[in-house]
């Protein structure tokens, strides 16, 4: 069982407690834990919404549209498919004018599935 609820569930889970049925009914009915069920109808009574707080955690240095840009440049000619990441890395840098490291650039090319692979 998942240890949170999905926004779908979240709804049957007020509406069963605003009906006062009991924790491990909601739970059966909407096939999560107990605690989770426990948790939300919490977090309802003390901020008035069901929806999750943002995780807390440095973002990402490339969000999904630097990231998109990154892949079109590697992959918009062919002689920038067979580059090595030094390469890449400066003319990321070139088009963007946003400093990032080489582990970076490499991290977001395997994320959007462009790995250094030979083939055989």
């Amino acid at each position: 069982m998942p240890a949170y609820c999905p926004s779908e569930q979240r709804a049957v889970i007020i509406f069963g407690a605003d009906n006062n049925l009991p924790i491990r009914a909601i739970a059966d009915l909407v096939g999560c834990g107990k605690t989770a069920v426990a948790d939300t109808i919490k977090i309802f009574k003390e901020t008035g919404s069901t929806e999750r707080k943002p995780r807390p955690g440095r973002p990402p240095l490339l969000d999904t549209p630097k990231r998109k840009q990154l892949l079109d440049l590697v992959t918009a000619d062919k002689e920038n498919r067979r580059l090595c990441l030094n390469k890449v890395h400066t003319l990321f840098i070139a088009h963007t004018d946003q400093e990032v490291s080489k582990t970076t650039i490499r991290r977001n090319l395997q994320k959007v599935g462009l790995n250094s692979r030979i083939p055989s």
